[in-house]
């Protein structure tokens, strides 16, 4: 049987999953505030709802349940968390906005498999870990939030030739 998790170890481990769950009811909120009610209008307004599940519950209740310890890994995920959105926000200064809109997301894919590497490679940690480790990720978050509002801009786009024509 597993160790129980001390407080320490309790608040390292959970400390990027609450994170992540308290940012995307934030967003949500604050966008169905914004919008008037707390309907889903966008797609990508679904994936603070995906995001929320599954970057913030599912890493949450592995840690409770299974005693998963990633507070060893805390400060090396917040430095590769830092300096991903660093780059991305240096490279909107020196970037178009179109050229963003494709490199915000390589960024981030690198990012992802730079963090994944990492943990399986340079500094192995149990699969159950990397797993934490890698769901509770900020980047994967920022990702998918990424990829479903270039598809409601994909949607709108062809909603717009359409009707313009």
């Amino acid at each position: 049987m597993k160790h129980k998790l001390t407080k320490y170890e309790l608040l390292g481990s959970l400390a990027f999953p609450v994170g992540i769950m308290v940012w995307t009811a934030y967003k949500y909120i604050s966008g169905s505030i914004e919008l008037g009610d707390l309907a889903l209008h966008f797609t990508h307004r679904l994936s603070f709802i995906i995001a929320f599940v599954l970057c913030g519950v599912v890493p949450l209740l592995l840690t409770l349940i299974m005693r998963v310890d990633t507070s060893e890994q805390f400060l090396p995920r917040l430095l590769i968390f830092l300096c991903t959105f660093a780059a991305i926000n240096i490279a909107e200064e020196f970037l178009s906005f179109k050229a963003m809109m494709v490199g915000e997301g390589i960024l981030l894919l690198i990012s992802l498999v730079f963090s994944g590497l990492f943990f399986h490679i340079a500094k192995p940690v149990k699969l159950s870990a990397w797993i934490v480790i890698f769901l509770g990720n900020p980047c994967l978050v920022h990702f998918i939030c990424y990829v479903m509002k270039m598809r409601d801009l994909e949607d709108l786009i062809q909603h717009l030739n359409i009707t313009l024509y």
